[in-house]
């Protein structure tokens, strides 16, 4: 019987610090609030979807997929967006509204 484990990663997960600060840097786009930011993270958390969350906000799929992309870059860069990058995601987009 064979016996598999993962790979370890090659870099460690951010740490929420980490992805609050990155977060921070991003700054917002011309008609883009904290308070947009706060209203996509929760929306998503909640399952609903991006024009769900959007339409009432006056924005666009478009813009809430660029946003929310970035928002993943700034969280994990190209690695696992986890449940708990996630939290830690959300945690910084309250904090900064």
């Amino acid at each position: 019987m064979t016996t598999y484990t993962a790979a370890p990663s090659a870099t460690a997960a951010p740490t929420p610090r980490e992805i609050a600060a990155n977060v921070a840097a991003l700054g917002y786009a011309d008609g883009w609030t904290a308070a947009d930011d706060v209203a996509l993270m929760e929306g998503l958390f909640m399952g609903l979807k991006l024009a769900q969350i959007g339409i009432p906000r006056g924005k666009t799929i478009a813009e809430m997929q660029v946003r929310f992309l970035a928002l993943r870059k700034a969280a994990v860069g190209e690695g696992v967006l986890t449940l708990d990058a996630q939290t830690a995601l959300l945690a910084a987009v309250r904090a900064a509204a």
